[in-house]
């Protein structure tokens, strides 16, 4: 009887902790876009939209590792304007990072006209993978 009660507080004790650092993962990424303030959502608009590519990579990649959606319509726009096939690939990822549908949308257009054969493929990935998750489904399983 009283293994079966140990064991049961050592189960308990398991989920609660997981319970709690799975809240606080989720939170943090919610409040990524207020912990940089309108101010640094702003710059980081202004750092995509810039001419330098170096900033323009920099400032996209924090977008998505920070799952920034007020930034959603700006790569949007450059993913349409952009030539460069590696800004097109970085745009995609990042957009896929976010998550939100119009993002997604955009990219399965990128994947249908773009003219390059390697763009349109990874765009195409980018959804389909988009796709399974949304569905509940994972690839490699």
């Amino acid at each position: 009887m009283k293994a079966a009660v140990t064991n049961m507080k050592k189960v308990f004790t398991t989920l609660t902790v997981l319970v709690l650092m799975s809240t606080a993962i989720f939170a943090q990424n919610r409040n990524a876009e207020l912990s940089f303030g309108k101010n640094g959502v702003a710059n980081l608009r202004m750092a995509i939209e810039s001419e330098n590519p170096g900033l323009r990579k920099s400032a996209i990649y924090f977008a998505g590792k920070y799952q920034l959606e007020a930034l959603v319509e700006t790569l949007m726009k450059e993913l349409e304007n952009e030539d460069n096939a590696e800004m097109k690939y970085l745009i995609s990822v990042t957009l896929y990072k976010i998550g939100k549908e119009n993002g997604i949308y955009k990219v399965k257009e990128l994947s249908e006209t773009d003219t390059n054969p390697k763009v349109r493929r990874l765009a195409e990935a980018i959804v389909n993978q988009y796709a399974l998750e949304k569905a509940g489904t994972f690839a490699g399983q």
